[in-house]
């Protein structure tokens, strides 16, 4: 009697797909008790192999919509990353009015690409322009990122808005993905933030230590003060259950972190340090909830930040078990620009976490690319399904098989 069997399923490419070339080895077998006999058998079947193929596929993330003064540098963060399962290489350009873009009135000059090597949402001296247009770029291997950090002038003069689209495509299998910034000319306050985290050795579960450090600097022409509620959606800042107008910098601690009780910190004079613990609705905070339980972490300042100003907050938090392989954070400010209450968004940062672990994978046939309906490949694969053939002899005579 014979057993037919056809259990594949499609995989998703991720930083846990097996690499391109792999071979997954499965073999099936079936148990049964013969009628009339106690002995329970098993039987095997032949071992099939299947050969992952490769599939290329990037996340590009976040399209930016930011206030600039007139004449400045404006930096804009973005994070890079092969979600396929092989090392992909990239050209890069940045398009001045390209897809995507609104009716703009003015371009932002000198542009150039930046690839931010310590994640800290600054352009610094040692880290390498990447050419545009160029293929080759930048090279990532499968579930690496980079940070990327757009840069351009803004006009002399003048108001409306600018917006450039910078993009992203593989060498192999020209997989593109793009974000849209807007820049809008604004003589208001102008909050930006920039983010690092800083670590040493291989992360250890329930040992290591990872600091955030954020720097909060207002590069308007006005001071950027309180705010009583938050943008979008008009929340008010609550702490300990009392309406407060403050400049809210604030970080949730992210999933597979335990804040570590006692290191939050800042350096301004009036810097009131804010928690919310498990349960706590968004935005109400707590002044004496300082505990390794926190979810959020976050510094009011009363007074806000002058022109020109700027202030800084630090924490710390353990890696725990079962942290995802790379821990990525934003953290946020809220205040009033002078003439609505604005929301400004920091670089993301990307810390990778250095875990053992067991995988276990059955399938069937050789893996084929799955494709959109665009034709175009979607970052999944299929292994080819077969049947499976289980033969059993049946006891009933010394003398006779029966198949």
């Amino acid at each position: 009697m014979v057993f037919a069997f056809a259990a594949c399923a499609p995989f998703a490419a991720s930083a846990r797909t097996p690499a391109a070339g792999t071979v997954i080895t499965a073999q099936a077998y079936v148990e049964y008790q013969p009628a009339g006999i106690a002995q329970v058998e098993r039987a095997n079947s032949n071992a099939v192999r299947a050969n992952v193929l490769p599939v290329e596929s990037l996340v590009l993330t976040t399209p930016q919509n930011v206030n600039r003064p007139p004449n400045a540098v404006a930096t804009l963060g973005h994070l890079l990353t092969n979600t396929g399962n092989l090392t992909s290489s990239y050209s890069l350009n940045l398009l001045p009015g390209g897809a995507g873009c609104p009716a703009t009135t003015f371009n932002l000059t000198s542009l150039r690409l930046v690839r931010d090597a310590n994640g800290n949402g600054v352009a610094d001296a040692a880290d390498p322009v990447l050419p545009l247009g160029t293929a080759g770029a930048l090279q990532l291997a499968a579930g690496e990122s980079a940070s990327l950090l757009v840069q351009g002038m803004t006009p002399n003069s003048g108001s409306g808005t600018g917006c450039i689209v910078l993009s992203a495509t593989t060498a192999l299998q020209a997989q593109t993905a793009s974000n849209v910034d807007l820049v809008q000319l604004s003589n208001a306050a102008i909050v930006t933030l920039s983010k690092s985290a800083s670590y040493s050795g291989v992360m250890q579960p329930n040992v290591s230590v990872i600091q955030f450090d954020i720097r909060a600097s207002n590069i308007g022409v006005q001071g950027a003060v309180g705010t009583p509620t938050v943008a979008p959606a008009a929340t008010p800042i609550m702490v300990d259950g009392v309406a407060r107008t403050l400049l809210l910098v604030r970080d949730v601690i992210p999933t597979g972190l335990q804040y570590v009780a006692g290191s939050l910190a800042s350096a301004a004079g009036d810097a009131v340090r804010l928690f919310r613990l498990p349960g706590d609705p968004p935005f109400n905070y707590r002044a004496a909830g300082d505990d390794a339980s926190a979810v959020e972490v976050a510094i009011g300042i009363p007074t806000g930040i002058v022109a020109d100003g700027s202030m800084s907050m630090r924490f710390s938090a353990k890696v725990m078990a079962g942290a995802p392989d790379y821990v990525v954070n934003e953290a946020q400010s809220y205040y009033y620009d002078g003439a609505v209450s604005a929301r400004a968004g920091s670089n993301t940062a990307v810390v990778p976490i250095t875990a053992a672990r067991i995988g276990l994978a059955k399938a069937a046939g050789p893996v084929t690319a799955n494709f959109d309906a665009n034709g175009v490949p979607d970052g999944t694969g299929s292994p080819a399904c077969g049947s499976i053939g289980v033969r059993y002899r049946r006891a009933r005579s010394p003398r006779r098989n029966v198949h």
